[in-house]
């Protein structure tokens, strides 16, 4: 994503009616309903796809941006959840805070999201009282880094134990804050930020592992990851996060914001991330995930022309992320966020500026309908849920199926 959308960092069961609005891209036999609701751990598998809320540009209700495009994501049939902790991208009223979790406390529009009937979280963090390590970290904002995590894990350990919640702490794309820029042309890192964006990564998993291991009661699970997005480069000798900075970081999960990856490269670049990760037991499966893909309607050297072609070249990309074994794989996103100098949408999105669900949209709708009725017939045969590479194996044949 553009850097300039976010100079302020963006770090964010309950159903309304759909959004009234016309759906010209719908075929009529894909008419969305309200969705049918199975067994508590048939609507909480991982179906692994999914999308996000960060900085949407429009919204259509009385609800808040983040309320909003949280409720579409539900209805669309989804458990997963991205946003960013922090209320400019949202619109919402500034607020002073101390601290990531004060935001659950103090905002409505975060409270009630945490509560709604998502079972998967991921958040964009970034510690309120630490300007970034830049220019190196000093003791204090290492400390500083760490209170912001260990109370950001601690509150949702407590807060929400008894709800089975599993979140994802992270940020945005790891390369451009290494490299302070876009400059995708730079051969080397600088030294001090290498260093001290390590030093950033390990701090933050200390306080998750430090979090958990004060709660061992909670039922809640709470991960640290970081996020790469010049995979490409690291490939070809440049310093990046995936070759300089990941083999010396014991973080739990790695996020692939995969631009670089649209072309039909994703399993070879999924394979070199997964080579530089430190060893983490007790996580099982995968530990790669693709936190960001998207084909725009109008947008630099990746745009499509049509719907028809976004939609494709999106199922084709779900595919080979889920034959690959991608925990999860997240649209950008529900409502778009960029617009260009003239005012003009890129096309980032499932329901457009216009209120029209594309048909991406109803790709996702109806693999959430496929495949919780598998899930549910499975769990009703066998007692028990099926393993991630059974359910994986049966997603990606519903993509050899689909048109």
């Amino acid at each position: 994503m553009n850097i300039e959308n976010f100079k302020i960092l963006l770090a964010i069961y309950v159903c309304i009616a759909p959004i009234s609005c016309s759906d010209n891209n719908k075929p009529e036999e894909k008419d969305t309903d309200e969705p049918v609701r199975y067994s508590e751990a048939v609507e909480n598998y991982n179906y692994s796809i999914g999308t996000q809320s960060i900085g949407p540009s429009y919204n259509f209700t009385k609800d808040t941006k983040l309320v909003e495009t949280a409720k579409q994501i539900l209805l669309m049939g989804s458990n997963i959840l991205k946003i960013t902790l922090a209320l400019e991208g949202y619109g919402l009223p500034k607020s002073d805070y101390t601290y990531s979790h004060e935001l659950f406390e103090k905002d409505a529009s975060f409270k009630e999201i945490l509560s709604m009937d998502f079972r998967y979280y991921l958040f964009w963090v970034y510690a309120p009282k630490v300007p970034g390590f830049m220019d190196g970290m000093t003791q204090q904002e290492l400390d500083d880094e760490y209170e912001n995590m260990y109370k950001l894990a601690e509150y949702l350990l407590q807060t929400c134990n008894g709800t089975g919640k599993s979140f994802y702490l992270g940020h945005w794309e790891g390369d451009w804050h290494l490299l302070n820029g876009y400059d995708g042309s730079l051969i080397t890192a600088d030294a001090t930020r290498k260093e001290s964006m390590t030093a950033w990564y390990n701090i933050r998993q200390q306080a998750v592992d430090d979090a958990k291991s004060a709660n061992p009661g909670s039922d809640v699970s709470v991960y640290h990851y970081c996020e790469v997005n010049r995979v490409k480069d690291a490939m070809d000798g440049k310093e990046r996060i995936a070759n300089t900075i990941l083999p010396n970081i014991n973080v739990d999960y790695v996020s692939y914001s995969a631009y670089d990856a649209l072309d039909g490269t994703l399993s070879a670049k999924l394979n070199y991330i997964e080579s530089k990760l430190t060893a983490k037991p007790g996580i099982t499966g995968k530990r790669v995930f693709i936190g960001e893909y998207g084909f725009p309607i109008i947008y630099e050297n990746i745009a499509t022309n049509t719907t028809a072609q976004q939609n494709n070249k999106s199922k084709a990309f779900i595919k080979s992320a889920l034959q690959w074994g991608c925990p999860f794989i997240l649209y950008w996103e529900m409502y778009n966020n960029e617009i260009d100098n003239l005012g003009n949408p890129a096309g980032y999105w499932l329901i457009n500026d216009k209120g029209v669900k594309q048909l991406v949209y109803y790709t996702h709708n109806n693999f959430y309908k496929a495949m919780k009725q598998q899930v549910y017939k499975y769990y009703d045969q066998n007692g028990h849920l099926p393993s991630q590479a059974e359910y994986l194996e049966n997603a990606v044949k519903h993509f050899d199926n689909v048109k």
